[in-house]
């Protein structure tokens, strides 16, 4: 396992712990440069790397990014405090294999890297989210579906332009298709 966190404290607990259940801890990073870094130019090939989202010099995201790039075998578990549809869409969408919260008990980090370790398609990120629209976001959907641009849909809708492009940015970071 490589861990990937920027918070010292909560990197040694986590190796300390999984070391205590004979999983080893082959590598730490400080953010996700450091770990290309230790996976592109040190060449280590961990069996699970455990990465957090947020993180200095390069955040997880853009970390898991070129980790599949790279190999999209490689076996990745998010760690985060944040826990919203659309972040959790992103991951899927980029390759993550499975997603935990940071607060979560050691045993549900060791158990997870278990599961992922025995079986390459286990995942605890689920296949569908729900994603939810506010009123004013369904009223502008069958305008978007129908091609209508911003303008024209602020007329329609009788709303400003500025409106409506907000309205359109936060539809797409729902859906993740920004």
């Amino acid at each position: 396992v490589i861990i990937a966190d920027d918070q010292q404290s909560f990197r040694d607990s986590v190796r300390m712990y999984l070391e205590h259940k004979n999983i080893e801890v082959m590598a730490v990073a400080i953010h996700g440069k450091n770990l290309l870094e230790l996976l592109f130019e040190e060449n280590l090939i961990p069996d699970v790397i455990l990465l957090d989202i947020d993180m200095p010099e390069m955040d997880g995201i853009k970390a898991l990014i070129k980790i599949k790039e790279f190999d999209p075998t490689m076996k990745v578990i998010m760690l985060t405090t944040y826990n919203d549809d659309t972040l959790i869409n992103n991951l899927k969408k980029h390759g993550a294999n499975c997603f935990l919260n940071k607060d979560v008990a050691m045993d549900k980090v060791v158990n997870t890297i278990t599961e992922l370790v025995n079986n390459d398609r286990y995942t605890n990120i689920p296949k569908k989210l729900e994603i939810t629209f506010t009123k004013a976001e369904l009223e502008i959907l069958p305008l978007l579906k129908a091609r209508k641009t911003s303008v024209e849909i602020a007329q329609i809708r009788g709303k400003s332009v500025k409106s409506i492009e907000a309205h359109k940015k936060r539809m797409y970071e729902k859906t993740g298709a920004v």
